[in-house]
């Protein structure tokens, strides 16, 4: 099921800004299905990374107030707010390579999870669209 140059143009591009492309994108306005769902695949899932980014920064700077009396506790805990951001970002860049990649090669696909739901809203859902594992 191969697509247009210019729709997997406009593929890539839901991609290349994060959650922002893919609302631009989704907004104004392309009627290709596939245009659509990489559109909203994009906000959906970048969109899930930058809230969880968020909520690390915030709840992780009353955490180190709530630790800070405890000794080495107030260590332990910036490590691993460190390090789960860190993970969150390392997703977040390698699922942004593999999102650019499989949009350019004109070819429906899903990531784990939210592009269950962005098939399901761009319309796409009826006709199989296969997960990448």
């Amino acid at each position: 099921m191969g697509e247009s140059s210019g729709s997997r143009f406009a593929a890539v591009l839901s991609y290349l800004g994060g959650w922002f492309s893919g609302l631009l994108l989704l907004f104004f306005g392309f009627e290709n299905k596939y245009v659509r769902f990489h559109a909203l695949q994009s906000l959906l899932f970048f969109g899930f990374l930058n809230i969880a980014d968020f909520f690390m920064f915030v709840f992780g700077g009353f955490g180190l107030r709530i630790w800070s009396h405890v000794p080495y506790a107030h260590g332990f805990f910036a490590l691993g707010i460190f390090l789960a951001f860190l993970l969150i970002n390392v997703v977040a860049f390698v699922g942004w390579l593999l999102c650019i990649a499989m949009a350019a090669s004109g070819k429906y696909y899903k990531i784990p999870i939210f592009g269950h739901f962005a098939a399901r809203l761009s319309g796409v859902e009826p006709s199989p669209v296969p997960t990448v594992k």
